[in-house]
């Protein structure tokens, strides 16, 4: 069994050029903030607002397994190794994977 991981990028309004990361990332997933959205957003947990006045978890990196099930929730500076090791770890120990 093959296992792919996809990423996706969601942009609340206009704040960036969905075009150009197209071009740069041809495999990433964007996706605007929209009520089209709303399935994929509602895997996301909804926080309270932090001491800036926005949602705490807007920035993070998530990791959600095909089933839908949140596994994990980095911080936007995580380290891309831990991550790495992480997924792998979770793709040895799984059924899907």
């Amino acid at each position: 069994m093959v296992t792919a991981v996809q990423r996706v990028f969601i942009a609340d309004g206009d704040c960036c050029d969905f075009q150009f990361l197209h071009e740069q990332h041809p495999d990433l997933i964007a996706v605007r903030m929209s009520p089209a959205a709303a399935p994929l957003l509602a895997l996301l947990p909804r926080g309270g607002a932090d001491a800036s006045g926005g949602d705490p978890n807007a920035q993070r990196v998530y990791l959600i397994d095909p089933l839908g099930n949140l596994m994990m929730s980095y911080a936007p500076d995580a380290k891309p190794k831990g991550m790495l090791e992480d997924m792998k770890r979770l793709l040895r120990l799984s059924q899907i994977g």
